[in-house]
């Protein structure tokens, strides 16, 4: 079931995949246009992933579109000045588009394996605050996700780069604010909880 939500003149769409690749794929009805790079996809759950991602953007429009990517491995609608965002995890899709802004989202799974890599992409000062809250661990992690898929490669080192001020991560919903450092420019991100996931957007 597609699950449609609106923020900051952003659409935002949040589906589970259950089905199976051969049920996913009739509801792709510009498949065609797909199938070559779906045939290099061989993993299962990744088909099932491009196939889901592809089937929300053509619900935000009319007509179905075609996502390409840019060098930066950004994608885009062809022929359109919509800005995406897309992210999946576990069995989850979801992906958000503006007229006019850029964004980003991340949707993570709650799991202590991202506790294990929090030395990794959280800077001394960001351990020190989140380092006995494995929630505000996880969502510190798809707020630096976010940020890099709108700021791009000068954001890809998480620890160095990017700084979350702190925040309520129990609440079903709620703001966060970050920083990129080589600018000092702040960005205020949201996100929300469906079941056993966190969803953090950007709209910058």
């Amino acid at each position: 079931m597609i699950q449609s939500f609106d923020s900051g003149g952003a659409i935002i769409l949040y589906a589970e995949i259950n089905e199976p690749v051969h049920e996913l794929t009739p509801q792709l009805v510009n498949f065609e246009a797909y199938r070559n790079e779906f045939e290099n996809v061989r993993n299962e759950k990744r088909q099932k992933e491009f196939l889901a991602s592809r089937i929300l953007i053509n619900k935000l429009h009319p007509q179905p579109q075609k996502i390409n990517y840019t060098a930066e491995g950004k994608p885009y609608i062809e022929n359109s000045d919509v800005n995406i965002s897309i992210s999946h995890s576990g069995n989850r899709v979801t992906v958000i588009a503006h007229p006019t802004c850029n964004v980003g989202i991340d949707i993570e799974k709650s799991s202590p394996r991202i506790v294990k890599l929090a030395g990794k992409f959280l800077n001394n000062d960001e351990l020190s605050e989140f380092s006995n809250d494995q929630e505000q661990m996880i969502l510190a992690w798809s707020v630096k996700e976010a940020l890099y898929k709108i700021i791009g490669t000068g954001a890809a080192d998480f620890k160095q780069t990017l700084h979350i001020f702190p925040f309520d991560a129990h609440s079903p919903s709620g703001r966060i604010e970050a920083k990129y450092l080589p600018n000092n420019k702040i960005y205020k991100l949201s996100f929300f909880k469906k079941e056993e996931f966190n969803i953090a957007f950007c709209i910058d």
